[in-house]
């Protein structure tokens, strides 16, 4: 007669294993819906704002004498220098409406995204190449860790717009290449790059006076990602005029833009040697030559190196809110 009472059944071998192989099945089930998947879509986790915008490719250029009473000396713009070719883009017409916040171009025949997040007050220019194949970009209407996000028409994945990185769709694992540009008023920008343009949108607000990061205790220059990341709080550039340190090994000057009340950051390394940059007397010099440098264009114009240039790096302006978003510690 067989025993199949409860004291029985406990003492048996094939009892125990049916036990331990229920239980795999259980923790192999709740491993599949709680897996890596579901974590990876949790981290990308955005939020709607609105619909999104069709991708804006065409608008106005025009050479910086046409531009007649539209732009205000001392009101902010997003610069850019590629090749040669210097284009402004005010921050009054990328921030008028929803879809102008990120534009489509073509500079010095480099196809480029320029893109503002009025939330993370962080103003941005990609390479909108990925493996030879431009993309065209629009504002998707969503917002990840308060930055916005965008997507490329021709693939319809979702990108992050302060990493530049492809979060979800079929290019995800593709980073964009950061350009470098910088926030500059615009009477300084023109005075620096006189034979140069600037897009001209349809609308155009009236916030973005010079003193747009007048509070500079709320903002940092950035630059790099992930590990690589490093960041300068706007209030030390300002106070000291530049801070000579170093970003992955290499020599980096931020640089305080006074009339402006931004920053950008260069290479301090010139024909293989690095310099030592110093504001004396609102001048920016160097110690090793006393070389002066523009603080804009990071050229040397005037002492033994001029005509020289500084690196031009990708940093960008950020609040200190929007960075604590992506590196908490």
């Amino acid at each position: 007669m067989n025993d199949t009472s409860a004291p029985y059944l406990f003492q048996r071998g094939w009892f125990w294993l049916g036990v331990l192989a229920a239980a795999g099945l259980i923790a192999g089930h709740h491993f599949f819906l709680s897996g890596r998947q579901p974590q990876a879509r949790e981290d990308f986790a955005t939020q709607r704002s609105f619909i999104p915008q069709p991708a804006v490719t065409e608008f106005a250029v025009r050479p910086m004498h046409e531009t007649g009473d539209r732009l205000d000396d001392r009101e902010l713009v997003l610069g850019v220098t590629l090749s040669g070719t210097a284009r402004a883009y005010p921050l009054a017409m990328l921030n008028a409406e929803p879809k102008t916040k990120v534009l489509n171009d073509v500079v010095a025949g480099q196809a480029i995204a320029v893109l503002w997040c009025d939330r993370c007050q962080t103003g941005v220019v990609y390479e909108r190449v990925v493996a030879g194949r431009t993309l065209t970009m629009r504002v998707f209407g969503s917002l990840w860790r308060d930055s916005i996000v965008f997507e490329d028409l021709e693939t319809r994945t979702q990108w992050s717009q302060w990493e530049g990185a492809a979060k979800l769709g079929q290019l995800k694992g593709n980073t964009l290449k950061r350009l470098p540009c910088t926030i500059v008023d615009w009477q300084s920008w023109r005075r620096e790059y006189p034979g140069g343009d600037v897009v001209m949108l349809e609308h155009k607000e009236a916030a973005f006076a010079h003193d747009r990061y007048g509070d500079a205790s709320q903002y940092l220059l950035a630059v790099g990602d992930g590990a690589f990341a490093k960041a300068w709080n706007l209030t030390e550039i300002a106070e000291q005029g530049v801070i000579n340190d170093h970003w992955q090994d290499t020599p980096v000057a931020a640089v305080f833009l006074e009339t402006s009340g931004t920053a950008r950051l260069f290479g301090r390394v010139v024909d293989e040697r690095p310099v030592t940059l110093r504001r004396k007397a609102g001048v920016l010099r160097d110690v090793e030559t006393d070389s002066v440098w523009d603080a804009l264009s990071g050229r040397a114009i005037a002492g033994p190196l001029q005509g020289a240039q500084l690196p031009l790096l990708p940093s960008w302006l950020t609040t200190h809110a929007a960075w604590r978003q992506f590196h908490p510690r």
